[in-house]
């Protein structure tokens, strides 16, 4: 970076690029698992939400009766 005079006042900081491949192997990692993982959870979300219409329907059944 440069002042007004146009004198150089201090530099660029860089970072190295382990970190940087280490978080984006992390990212990755953590998409790999989320996308494998999804339809097991949406398969339990379904099995859960089909017992809960069940369960509500044999209410409103013994309710009738």
């Amino acid at each position: 970076m440069r002042d007004d005079g146009k004198a150089l006042v201090t530099h660029a900081v860089l970072f190295p690029a382990e970190n940087v491949i280490k978080v984006v192997a992390a990212v990755g990692a953590a998409g790999i698992v989320a996308a494998k993982a999804t339809p097991h959870v949406k398969n339990r979300f379904n099995d859960l939400k089909s017992k809960l219409n069940r369960k509500s329907e044999d209410t409103v059944e013994a309710t009738a009766q």
